[in-house]
């Protein structure tokens, strides 16, 4: 399976009803991502221009786009970003 970086923000409404509604978002994020036949390996919230960064790994790009079309499409978030990542053996492999 590939291994992703997802990172972005949420949209002001988002903000909004997550402070009225205060949830953790961690059980949403990784059932997505087993629909998938994913795994989230880790969801942090963080300050400055992101609101939250994760790992996951998903089966193939295809899944991977399908998670990140879908995500995008809410205009729940600002800046949603799915980048894939490469162990230090894939880029040896690589050159």
């Amino acid at each position: 399976m590939a291994h992703y970086l997802f990172q972005g923000g949420y949209a002001p409404e988002a903000w909004a009803g997550l402070i009225e509604n205060p949830e953790d978002r961690t059980v949403v994020v990784r059932a997505a991502l087993e629909s998938i036949g994913g795994k989230l390996e880790a969801l942090y919230y963080a300050f400055g221009a992101d609101d939250f960064v994760g790992l996951a790994e998903v089966p193939d790009n295809i899944q991977a786009a399908a998670v990140s079309i879908a995500v995008a499409s809410t205009g729940r978030y600002r800046n949603f970003r799915l980048t894939p990542l490469l162990t230090a053996q894939d880029i040896v492999q690589a050159m």
